[in-house]
């Protein structure tokens, strides 16, 4: 919880755009001192994973693959700092 309060913290003191840094900051700051600090905080995964199931085979999700996260989220980060013309309507059509 104190970890939280830590970004929330930082936060309020001026996140303005969300960068892979940024990500990566609060990553290694929630980490820090608790379960999972041993993990890598604040890098992206080395190794593949997925969801469900108990093989990439029968896995309910199976996320890209650890070689294209620092790629992918460069786009997403370019992403979100692209001037738009007309808002990206991002959400679910329900």
């Amino acid at each position: 919880m104190i970890n939280v309060k830590i970004v929330k913290r930082e936060e309020k003191d001026g996140f303005k755009k969300l960068y892979i840094r940024l990500i990566r900051n609060i990553h290694a700051i929630l980490l820090d001192s608790v379960r999972g600090q041993n993990k890598q905080p604040g890098e992206f995964r080395k190794s593949q994973n997925w969801i469900g199931g108990s093989s990439l085979t029968n896995a309910y999700f199976i996320p890209p693959h650890h070689s294209q996260i620092e790629e992918l989220m460069g786009d997403f980060e370019n992403f979100l700092h692209k001037r738009w013309s007309v808002r990206p309507y991002i959400g679910n059509k329900t």
